[in-house]
């Protein structure tokens, strides 16, 4: 392997272990789950996709009914994460809300598909929408 193959590995390792960090609660800045009515302790994150010239632009969105805690918009593929930069922590999303993350390198790397999803520590029942391909 390369040099240049090894970091971009390790690179993505890394990513891929902070994005897991967060998603379980580990290290600073774990939420305590909500509290209150059945259904108030899950959240329903789910991702949407637009470009600018080099700006991936992502549309995080909680359906509820809960708020989501620690959340984070992350590379989840080797060419979004080279081309991208790392993921982007967008903190408290409370239901009926959104954030905006912003990538870059959409308008540079062309016929290769940029992978992103997007995690919480609070439980989200529906994850077939926390992940877009641009």
């Amino acid at each position: 392997m390369s040099r240049l193959t090894n970091c971009r590995a390790i690179g993505a390792g890394i990513v891929a272990a902070a994005g897991a960090a967060l998603v379980l609660g580990a290290g600073p800045g774990a939420a305590v789950p909500d509290t209150g009515s059945a259904g108030a302790g899950t959240a329903d994150l789910s991702l949407a996709i637009s470009s600018g010239f080099d700006t991936c632009y992502l549309a995080i969105t909680n359906n509820g009914p809960g708020t989501a805690h620690n959340v984070i918009a992350v590379p989840s593929s080797l060419a979004a994460l080279v081309a991208g930069g790392p993921p982007e922590l967008l903190g408290t999303v409370p239901a009926g809300q959104s954030r905006t993350a912003y990538f870059n390198g959409c308008g540079f790397i062309h016929g290769t598909p940029l992978t992103y999803s997007v995690f919480s520590t609070t439980a989200d029942p529906n994850l077939s929408n926390n992940t877009v391909t641009y």
